[in-house]
């Protein structure tokens, strides 16, 4: 380990502009490290050093730390926590990612994910995890670029089944592939990973055919190519909630489709989805997801929401019909990952 002192003093509001600018920045400093103000021991500050616009800003050295947490750049002077224009990679912010996208595989898209370039934070915040190229990680495989061989099934994923995708990194830091593990089990690090580091950075799940369901991304928006339904009642009892699991992971932000058909009658219907214990009623037409005024027999309405799930990946529905029997479906259409929010 490298002690680096780091002290941040005098930060004026530039009022002239220098001729030769030093650049540094600090992505991150870890929990314990100590920052300190101390006076300015370069006396060409004045008119050189200048940091995000402003003036006499001098870094020197106390956290017990490693190169990898500060990354310095030098332009022509001296500054503490490494030789003159020496770059020392940084560990970002805690809880840190960027790129690290997950997307269906052209080749394979049953089994196989794509990892983007990017870098992130191991899940203890204690070192980065850098992805240089495109990773593929096939869930039909065991190990590194597989899945953790404690979830295998004869060399295949279950069914209908969420999986975690990871970046995974040798102890070393020297080496990184990708990696698939059951959903609310313990990582096992792959053969040859020994110590391994890790980051979940997305999420899939299996179909009936344990084959990885289809999606599309836009930003850290999960789109089923084929809406999954995952809910079909006929015995509606107004007014009254009913539990749902749907085909998002825990404890995200759901989109889901909500239809409500009257079976016989030909007056009002309206239907809800809300989190689990929510306080929205059909008994109150204003708090209904879907309504319809005049509903005509078999004949059908429907709606779209965005629907808190809980961590068992349930929500709550409802419906009411002022004559007749009321049936409602409810179809998954995708999910926020809240993985890529800073």
């Amino acid at each position: 380990m490298r002690r680096i002192v780091l002290s941040l003093i005098a930060l004026i509001l530039a009022a002239a502009s220098p001729a030769s600018a030093g650049t540094l920045s600090l992505p991150r400093v870890s929990t314990g490290d100590t920052i300190t103000a101390s006076t300015l021991n370069d006396p060409r500050a004045a008119t050189e050093a200048v940091v995000n616009s402003l003036e006499n800003v001098n870094i020197s050295a106390t956290a017990a730390i490693d190169e990898s947490k500060i990354l310095y750049k030098s332009g022509g002077h001296d500054h503490g926590g490494g030789g003159e224009g020496t770059p020392v990679v940084g560990i970002a912010l805690e809880g840190y990612i960027t790129g690290l996208w997950i997307d269906n595989n052209s080749g394979d898209a049953p089994h196989d994910i794509d990892i983007s370039t990017g870098r992130a934070t191991d899940s203890t915040d204690s070192t980065n995890i850098p992805v240089s190229a495109t990773l593929t990680a096939a869930i039909d495989t065991q190990g590194a670029n597989g899945m953790d061989d404690a979830d295998d099934v004869s060399s295949d994923a279950e069914a209908d089944t969420w999986y975690d995708v990871l970046v995974i990194q040798t102890s070393d830091g020297a080496t990184q592939a990708g990696y698939f593990n059951k959903k609310g089990t313990s990582m096992n690090c792959p053969s040859g990973y020994s110590g391994c580091t890790f980051r979940v950075i997305g999420y899939v799940r299996t179909d009936s055919s344990k084959n990885i369901l289809a999606f599309g991304r836009v930003g850290n928006y999960f789109g089923f190519d084929d809406p999954i339904q995952d809910e079909s009642d006929a015995s509606i009892v107004d007014n009254t909630a009913e539990v749902a699991t749907i085909s998002v992971p825990p404890s995200t932000l759901a989109h889901v489709r909500l239809y409500i058909v009257n079976n016989g009658g030909n007056n009002a219907i309206a239907g809800l989805v809300r989190p689990v214990g929510g306080a929205g009623t059909t008994s109150n037409y204003d708090e209904a997801t879907v309504i319809e005024p005049y509903s005509i027999a078999n004949v059908g309405v429907s709606g779209e929401a965005l629907v808190p799930a809980d961590g068992s990946s349930q929500i709550e529905y409802m419906g009411r019909a002022s004559s007749g029997t009321l049936t409602i479906e409810i179809n998954t259409l995708g999910f926020w990952d809240d993985i890529h929010v800073h």
